[in-house]
């Protein structure tokens, strides 16, 4: 993490305040809201195998520590894993940073709680892990 500091860019924990302080924060504290969004995106993802862990997830059909017990499923994570660490975060901070003011400006027009944004627009600007 230091590393990343050194070179310009923000900190995974400077990051994570954004993220909690966005939109996006506000989903990811409704667990079965950010469950339905991950397995929506997985579901759409490039990858065949990401694709199906989705699928799988979503039914019902598999927990998230049963993925582990497959071997393809744990393939697929832990190359998901090694693309985490090719993240460009100070790019994900600007766009936190375009979130929250875009929500600030918005906030007096909209009755407080109340977001017709579906997940996908919401984590629109940070692409897909699957696209690197």
């Amino acid at each position: 993490m230091a590393d990343n500091q050194n070179l310009g860019q923000p900190s995974v924990e400077e990051i994570l305040d954004k993220i909690d302080q966005s939109p996006i924060g506000e989903m990811l504290r409704d667990e079965q809201a950010m469950e339905r969004m991950i397995f929506d995106l997985m579901t759409r993802s490039e990858d065949s195998v990401v694709r199906e862990m989705g699928t799988e997830l979503r039914e019902g059909n598999i927990t998230m520590r049963g993925l582990a017990d497959i071997p393809a499923y744990r393939s697929a994570m832990e190359a998901g894993l090694e693309r985490v660490g090719e993240l460009d975060l100070a790019s994900m901070s600007e766009q936190l940073d375009e979130l929250i003011a875009e929500q600030q400006e918005s906030a007096p027009d909209e009755d407080a709680g109340e977001s017709d944004e579906e997940p996908d627009e919401l984590w629109q600007g940070f692409g897909r892990l699957d696209d690197r």
